[in-house]
Formats: C-alpha cells, structure tokens, sequence
C-alpha cells in the first residue's frame, strides 16, 4: 500500500491509500490544509485539535450544503420527469422534456461546483 507524505498545518503525516490514489490524497490533504489556514486566520490563536476540528466541521458543512442541493434537484427533476411521462407528446409535454434536460443540465453544473468548492488549486496556494 503506497504511503504519501501529506502536510497540514504545517506539519507532515505519513498516509497509506489505495494504489493509484496518491495524488488525490495530495489534493485533498492541500484542501484541509487551505481550510486549516482560512480558519486559523479567523479564529486566531487556538489548539491545533481544536483548529483542526473547526476546519473539518466547515467541510463537512460545505459538503452537507452541496449534497441537500443535488439531492433538491433530483426530486426536482424526477417529478419533472413523471409529468412529462404523463403528458406524453403533447406541446405541455415537449416543454416539459425541455425543461427537464435544463435541470439535467443544472444539477452537472451544480455537481460540478461542488468540485471545485471542494478541491483546492492544483498548485497547492492557499
């Protein structure tokens, strides 16, 4: 099992993932990181757990708000899909069809801004 050296808080730590998953254990360690830094700038002097705890608890918060917004859509969507099936080809139901491919397509940029909100730059900046 690869083991990759992560730096948080500017500190390293010795990590095992599964093969292959080195960089992305890089790229979600300077996310952490950056979070870390973001929180330690705000809150100003306070133990590393504690620091530690706060930054994890704003991306489990920021995750929570991105799933509750995928999870919105896609009851949007799916009642979307049941009316269409119920109007069949009528003119209502062709809208309908438009209007489902335009949630279609607003829940991949949704999922896609979730992404980025989670994933920090390749470059490792904060």
């Amino acid at each position: 099992m690869p083991q990759v050296v992560v730096q948080i808080n500017s500190r390293n730590y010795t990590m095992e993932c599964g093969e292959g998953q080195e960089e992305h254990l890089r790229r979600l360690a300077r996310l952490v990181d950056a979070e870390v830094a973001r929180v330690r700038g705000m809150a100003g002097p306070v133990g590393e757990i504690r620091l530690l705890i706060m930054a994890a608890l704003v991306i489990a918060d920021k995750l929570s708000e991105q799933e509750g917004r995928i999870a919105a859509l896609e009851k949007e969507l799916a009642e979307l899909r049941e009316q269409a099936q119920g109007a069949g080809n009528t003119v209502g139901g062709e809208l309908l069809n438009q209007m489902m491919k335009g949630m279609e397509q607003a829940t991949d940029k949704l999922q896609a801004m979730a992404r980025r909100a989670t994933t920090p730059p390749p470059d490792g900046n904060t």
